[in-house]
């Protein structure tokens, strides 16, 4: 079994629970202004600085491990988020044909199709969107979320939500007509009795943390229902 994980560094001046997250600066290639993301480090009123070295492999069952050289750069400064790399939220592996797929807050959705010797970007692009989630489906149907855009530059995907067919080629906007003209991150899942339907939770980024939206919605039709008053 071939397992992925992303490796994140941590400087924290106090104590933090998995998944909080904060980091500092959009991505250097851009030139857009620098941008502070913060998670529940934020409310523990910790500084909290994630950079990360690159994506780690393990083909013996998670008993060693090896990082994958395509995403690492040789010399690259641990103390600036200048890579698609520094900030993996996510890795998925499609059951369908294998292609491993990385969540990249800033960038978007990374794709490899050859075991991890090398990735593409297939789903925003960089500093184009601070967040992004996806799943994918044992047919290799992909659903995906982008936030709004980073800092107001043209951007190549409109932020929403998105289905793709064919592993990343091309992409569908799915978005609901009710889904919040101004949102923060959201995350989505397959339901695993039905992965035609997929439940998207989005925060609308107003600065209330308790302010979200929930939807549930069709993959293959894009129909929607927002559920947001069931929580």
């Amino acid at each position: 079994m071939e397992i992925y994980r992303s490796r994140r560094q941590l400087d924290a001046e106090d104590a933090v629970e998995y998944g909080t997250q904060r980091y500092l600066g959009s991505p250097g290639s851009t030139g857009r202004s620098n941008r502070q993301r913060d998670g529940s480090a934020g409310d523990q009123g910790g500084t909290t600085t994630f950079f990360g070295n690159g994506v780690y492999k393990s083909t013996d069952n998670g008993e060693t491990w090896f990082l994958l050289s395509s995403t690492f750069e040789a010399g690259q400064d641990a103390t600036l988020f200048d890579s698609r790399f520094d900030f993996n939220s996510k890795i998925v592996v499609s059951p369908a044909d294998g292609n491993i797929y990385t969540i990249a807050n800033g960038f978007g959705v990374n794709r490899s199709t050859d075991g991890g010797n090398s990735f593409t970007t297939v789903l925003g692009g960089p500093g184009d969107h601070q967040y992004a989630d996806v799943d994918v489906a044992t047919d290799g149907t992909l659903v995906a979320v982008l936030s709004e855009a980073d800092d107001g530059g043209v951007i190549a995907f409109t932020p929403g939500v998105y289905r793709s067919t064919d592993h990343g080629d091309n992409w569908t906007n799915i978005t609901p007509a009710s889904f919040p003209a101004s949102h923060g991150r959201s995350v989505l899942a397959l339901a695993p009795s039905n992965q035609d339907i997929c439940y998207v939770l989005t925060s609308t980024g107003d600065g209330n943390r308790t302010n979200v939206k929930f939807h549930k919605i069709t993959v293959s039709t894009g129909a929607s229902a927002e559920r947001s008053a069931n929580l």
